[in-house]
């Protein structure tokens, strides 16, 4: 394996652990800004799956309709 391809791999999985700390902010944001039990689980899950949606369509690096540059970095 070459350097280069071990840093790629590297970076790769860091953004991933980051995507996946990110969904869990907002799930935890969700479930506080609900003020918890049943409703903030519902409320968590339904922000985690908008958000995902909307990485998937926008951000997403196969996206099927991606964001342009400066949006792109905005959001």
């Amino acid at each position: 394996m070459t350097a280069i391809a071990l840093l790629r791999g590297i970076t790769m999985t860091l953004a991933f652990a980051l995507e996946l700390v990110m969904l869990g902010a907002f799930a935890w944001w969700g479930f506080a800004a609900a003020g918890g039990g049943l409703v903030g689980v519902v409320a968590a899950l339904v922000v985690v799956a908008a958000l995902a949606t909307l990485w998937g369509v926008l951000l997403a690096p196969r996206a099927a309709r991606p964001l342009e540059a400066p949006w792109r970095l905005l959001v």
